[in-house]
């Protein structure tokens, strides 16, 4: 991987924003390792990791590089390299520790650390997925440009983030989300970076009137580790049928069909 620009090495992980990789306060061990676990758990992510393969393979090839921005302890790209083993893939992250897991987790990647406002590669990747990452960028202006520039020509993007104000809850404010999107908004966003919108839709959308029943039961309360991973740790019975509900949208996704409203959005654009 050629990314010019300072880097040091930090146990064996190429460091570019060395100055930030503690920072992360909001999150203890502890809580990461109660968010893995949930990753393996809950429907939810289950469900987003296969919409982001199901898209993969429907507008980009096989084959390549792949680089997921934000890649946390490399859950999705795990995911990703079991269905399509084809792709060269490696992972950023802005902080050391999920880093470290994301190396134990997937040593077949390669990892690195750095700031996607001041990001080191250019011209670099074929695809770069950025799931739920660009809600916690002050400047998200300026990472969807560096974004942009990091995607060799004709290169794409696959994002998701979470959609609609009105479902707006201190369990954001608890995840440190600056905002949430509204499709036409983050088109315009994407437009202005200098990318070709190919697609969109929402998806958790059969799901939207639980998600809402559950902010308004939740508005005036005070988010707490316990109250947001209370949607992730469900009944088993109630995470099955929940994941089975996804799983049919997602087939309807796959076809092409675009749903206006739903918890979170999914983009592809592309670098021409």
């Amino acid at each position: 991987m050629n990314m010019p620009g300072h880097e040091v090495q930090v146990d064996g992980i190429k460091c570019f924003a060395p100055e930030k990789m503690y920072d992360n306060d909001a999150f203890s061990s502890s809580i990461y390792s109660r968010l893995r676990a949930a990753e393996e758990y809950s429907f939810w992510f289950k469900s987003r990791n296969a919409l982001i393969i199901r898209l993969i393979r429907k507008y980009f090839s096989g084959n390549g590089s792949l680089c997921e921005i934000g890649c946390g302890n490399a859950y999705v790209l795990s995911g990703i390299h079991r269905d399509i083993p084809t792709l060269s893939l490696s992972g950023s992250e802005l902080y050391l520790q999920p880093l470290k897991d994301a190396g134990q987790r997937f040593p077949e990647a390669s990892f690195f650390q750095a700031d996607l406002c001041n990001f080191p590669c250019k011209d670099e990747f074929d695809i770069v997925g950025a799931f739920d990452v660009i809600e916690h960028i002050d400047d998200d202006d300026l990472a969807l440009k560096n974004i942009f520039e990091s995607l060799k020509p004709g290169g794409g993007l696959i994002l998701t983030v979470p959609q609609h104000k009105w479902l707006w809850s201190n369990n954001d404010v608890f995840a440190c989300h600056r905002r949430r999107y509204n499709r036409k908004a983050l088109i315009a966003q994407l437009r202005k970076a200098g990318f070709y919108v190919e697609w969109s839709s929402s998806f958790m959308t059969f799901l939207i009137p639980l998600m809402y029943l559950s902010r308004i039961w939740n508005r005036n309360r005070k988010a707490t580790v316990q109250s947001v991973f209370s949607e992730l740790e469900l009944h088993p019975v109630l995470n099955s049928f929940l994941g089975l509900i996804c799983r049919i949208e997602n087939i309807f996704i796959s076809f092409g069909i675009s749903f206006p409203i739903g918890g979170s959005l999914i983009c592809i654009a592309r670098k021409r």
